[in-house]
Order: C-alpha cells, then structure tokens, then sequence
C-alpha cells in the first residue's frame, strides 16, 4: 500500500478521482478552484494499491467551533460552502483511508477530524469516532407519476405564484456560467444579510471572502432572480451536479413576506429543473418544516468528528451530549411557543408604567408631519431608509394590529424623526403590553425612540400629534414606559401616571 500526501490538484490525482465516479460533491476542478479563490491550503491523501487508487480525502486544516469550543480542525475542503462532504473510498479501504487521515492530522497538530454532512456509505466502526445524523430531504422526479409537476401543481403554491402575479406582476430569469454577475451576487449578499438579521442569525456574507466563493465554478451553478419592476424579491443560488440541483442559497426580500415569496421562489426553481431535466432536486441539509412538503425521499448525511487531542475528546463528549438532549430540546421548544402565544391574565409588572396625556399637550408639540405606517413592505422601506435593522417582532406587531407612529418634526435646524408603537385595546398586541381592557377605545403608545436618541421634545410632540389622530376616531391614549429616563421625561412634560392597577 503507497500512501501518497499532496498539496495541489495534479493531473494524476484528477485521474484517481474518476474512479469513484460522479457525486453530489465537488470534483477536483471544483475543489481546487474553490481552494484558489478562499486561499485554502488542500491536504490530499491518496491510497494506492497495485496502480489503482484505493482511497482519496480532501482535507483543509481550519479553525471551528465545535460544542462551544474553538478547535483546530481537520475537514474537508470545502466544507461550510458545500452542501455535503465525502471520503472516496474503494469497498473494505475507508477505516485505512480514516487511519491515515488520523496520522496526518496528528502530525498538523489538529485536535480533531471533523467532517460536515458526510455522505457514508457504512456509518458504522468509525474508529471510536462520534457520528450524528444530519436531516436532509430530496425529490426524486422519477417516484413521482408527474415528476416535477405534483410539486408545481399543489394548491398552495400555485394560490401564492398567482396572486404574487396578479398583483406584482413578478418576472424571472435565470442565469449560468458567465451571465453570473457579481453584482447580483454583492445584491444577493445583502438580501441575506438583511434576511438573516430579521431572523436573528447571522450570514456569512459579512465575511469578506464570501464573495469569491460564491464566483467560482459558474459552469456548475445557476442563479435565479425574481424581480418587481426594478426590485428584487428573492434569488436562489444553485448548485449543479450532474442531473441533481441543490436548493443552496434561497434568499427573499422580507418586504414581500406577505406574499410568501419563498414559495415563489420555489416554484420557479423546481419549473427551471422540470425544463433543464434535472433528476434530482436537493433540499439541502436542515430540518425545516416546509422541506417535508418539497420532498419524496431522504439522504444519509452525517457529522462525523474523531478525536485527536484531548481538546477533541472533549468536544466530542459534549456534541454527544447535546446530540441527547435534542429532542427533548425539541419538545420543550414547542410548548415555550404554545405558552408564548397566549396572553396571560396578568398585573402591569413593576418596572412599568402607565401614563396619561394631559390635554394641554398640544401647546407644546412642535410643527412636523406625522405618520402611520400599517403595512410590513412600509415598515421595511422605511427603516431601509433611515439605516435600521428590520426584526422579526416588528411584522409580528404589524400582523396583530400594531402601528408605528413617525413624527417628523420641521422646527429645528435638522428635520428630527422619532417614533413609538400604537396599539388597540383588543389587539393581541396591546394585551401582550398590559393595556387596561376596561378602556375599549383606548390605544397604548409603547417602545419609545428616536433616529438620534430620545429627547423631550420630540416625545412630547410625538404624543401630541399621535394623540391628536386617534382623538379624532374617538380613541384616548395611554403611554406604556418601562425606563426610568422616559418616565422622568413624561413628568417633566406634566403628564400623569395612572393610579389604578390594570389587570387583563
């Protein structure tokens, strides 16, 4: 047995890698483009036996945390970026291959070979190596009767793409190899970074070497774009393999999410693949829910990790420890929601505060325009245009009913923008922020702020002129204050706080 350790993709190897024959992961070419544009360093090990290659893993050595530990670690080329990773293997030659692969990251000083969404074809015997199991879904166009069509045709795909065209008039390209920009990659990038932000998570397009991985080895990707006029409502970036297309990078524009682009996007992606007689359509790995809808059968992923150091052998008890307590994990997730999503009968906690506002309050407003913004696709344009990031719980509050109030005030040198939350007496909203229930025309004013601070004035004048619109609809107003500063502010300004408790 020759055991040969390479850095660069040589002829010879590219010939040793047709033998395993064609995957859903990257060919050499591939590889070894993607370790030119990320400056990677590849660690090949091949095994040969009477001329014929045995055995062949592309390895990297890289930083990752691991169960909450930072490790040096040993993986595959290209992992993070690909969906999957694969050891190449000849039958009864992996745990040599493996032992190998130990020996080199001993010798790199790596505390552990950790591998992403391994594609195994025996998951068993892993030299005492911890193995989890990573979700991941397909569409297989030939277990279907109508292939691609039972997808394109259920009812509430074609109920979204209709109305989506009814009212937005959406169109859709698709582009390959060299018609893929990077500018709409940069754009893609930054739909991502705003997406992944309103969900709380954070996007690797904030690193700057993002971008070259997303150009590299065009032949084998294809970019969607749906726009609205001069607008974009969602991309996908595709990875090609072969027949099989991997739904890779699906980005929408939170703007639209009323119109549940991400279907759209899925519509016209699995329309392109119907066209292009793709075999396969990929899901990709994780567990969301809309994947089980989007697929007829599953694929065998797992995150293999074998120690080395004793930093490793720690990490590895701990990833089986949290492999453990998932599911019920998973159970306790469920009913914190439930819990979450219906409103207690509870007091105004004590670090808040109710206030009144007195009916001279119009004398000291300043001269401005006010605003209600009602809708999400508002909203968003709206803090797009002031530089603020967009959350989750701000379409939730505009879903239940929930308005923001934008006062624009016009009598300083500099036009000041502050703005608060107005909520109904019976909307889940105002019952989630403790508002009196005996009041049913009353609106709660919460969540204080500014574009520049918070200052006295422009609350005031923000409350004069929100209390001025809705006295006009017959609505009073009462002001919910949980900081000390704005309470201080509000008695300053003579409003008064409400006595009575609120119960709900």
């Amino acid at each position: 047995m020759i055991v040969q350790l390479l850095d660069q993709f040589n002829h010879k190897i590219k010939e040793y890698a047709q033998e395993f024959g064609p995957d859903t992961t990257p060919d050499c070419d591939e590889l070894a483009e993607f370790a030119a544009a990320t400056s990677a360093r590849p660690r090949i090990t091949v095994l040969i036996e009477q001329e014929a290659c045995k055995g062949m893993f592309s390895g990297v050595l890289e930083r990752n945390r691991i169960a909450g530990l930072s490790l040096f670690v040993y993986g595959a080329l290209g992992q993070g970026f690909y969906d999957y990773s694969r050891i190449h293997h000849a039958p009864d030659y992996r745990n040599r291959l493996l032992t190998e692969l130990k020996k080199d990251a001993k010798r790199a000083g790596a505390d552990c070979i950790y591998m992403q969404a391994a594609l195994l074809d025996d998951s068993s015997d892993l030299l005492s190596g911890h193995l989890s199991h990573v979700p991941t879904r397909i569409f297989r166009a030939e277990k279907s009767e109508n292939g691609f069509s039972e997808l394109l045709k259920k009812k509430s795909v074609r109920r979204h793409v209709n109305k989506a065209r009814r009212e937005l008039g959406y169109t859709c390209e698709h582009f390959t190899a060299t018609s893929i920009q990077a500018s709409d990659i940069d754009s893609m990038g930054r739909m991502h970074i705003e997406t992944r932000r309103f969900h709380n998570n954070d996007s690797d397009f904030k690193r700057p070497e993002t971008l070259s991985r997303y150009m590299s080895s065009l032949e084998n990707r294809v970019l969607t774009r749906i726009s609205v006029g001069d607008e974009v409502l969602g991309y996908h970036y595709g990875l090609v393999f072969g027949t099989t297309m991997i739904w890779h990078t699906p980005v929408i524009n939170i703007k639209y999410l009323d119109y549940s682009p991400l279907e759209i996007l899925l519509f016209e992606v699995l329309s392109y693949c119907d066209a292009e007689s793709f075999e396969v359509f990929d899901l990709g790995v994780g567990d969301e829910p809309y994947k089980a809808r989007f697929s007829n059968d599953l694929r065998s992923a797992y995150d293999v990790l074998i120690p080395i150091s004793l930093k490793g052998k720690l990490a590895s008890t701990l990833k089986l420890a949290q492999q453990r307590f998932a599911l019920r994990k998973h159970a306790e997730a469920g009913t914190r929601w439930l819990s979450k999503s219906i409103p207690s009968r509870q007091y105004v906690s004590s670090g808040t505060q109710i206030f009144m506002v007195p009916d001279t309050i119009s004398n000291n407003s300043d001269s401005g325009d006010l605003m209600l913004i009602e809708a999400f696709s508002s909203l968003v344009e709206f803090y797009r245009s002031v530089g603020m990031p967009i959350d989750r719980e701000d379409y939730s509050r505009i879903r239940e009913g929930g308005r923001l109030c934008v006062f624009e005030s016009s009598s300083g040198p500099n036009n000041l923008i502050s703005y608060c939350w107005a909520f109904e007496a019976n909307s889940i909203s105002a019952l989630a922020h403790n508002a009196q229930s005996e009041f049913q025309e009353q609106v709660l004013l919460s969540d204080f702020n500014s574009i520049d601070g918070v200052e006295s004035c422009e609350i005031v004048s923000l409350c004069a002129k929100t209390t001025e619109h809705f006295s006009t609809q017959g609505k009073a107003c009462r002001i919910k204050v949980t900081c000390t500063k704005l309470s201080n502010l509000l008695t300053g300004a003579g409003f008064s706080r409400e006595t009575k408790k609120a119960t709900l």
